[in-house]
């Protein structure tokens, strides 16, 4: 049996967060599917609220923290990147970079 990861890639691509593991490539995708829909309400809600014209403060870091605990997700980065994919068994951990 096959072991999928969620992997969330930041913007350029430098760290992988695995979010989830699964037995198939179907149950992790199932779960990217609700995940991402978590991820994209909380990043338009995190839209409504910010004024890009202000500086950042302690309550951007509030209002970060409030939303990714309300929509269960780990972070508010929207150029993040999201891959379900095989995991190599000899080697359980994900590589860093891109795609493995």
């Amino acid at each position: 049996m096959a072991t999928c990861s969620l992997d969330a890639l930041d913007y350029d691509d430098r760290g992988v967060d695995v979010l989830a593991v699964y037995n198939t490539q179907r149950e992790a995708e199932e779960y990217l599917q609700r995940y991402r829909a978590a991820y994209d309400a909380a990043l338009r809600e995190w839209d409504d609220w910010d004024d890009l014209d202000a500086d950042w403060s302690a309550a951007h870091d509030h209002k970060r923290a409030e939303l990714c605990e309300k929509y269960g997700v780990a972070d508010l980065t929207p150029e993040t990147k999201f891959i379900a994919k095989e995991v190599d068994q000899t080697n359980p951990q994900p590589p860093a970079g891109k795609d493995g």
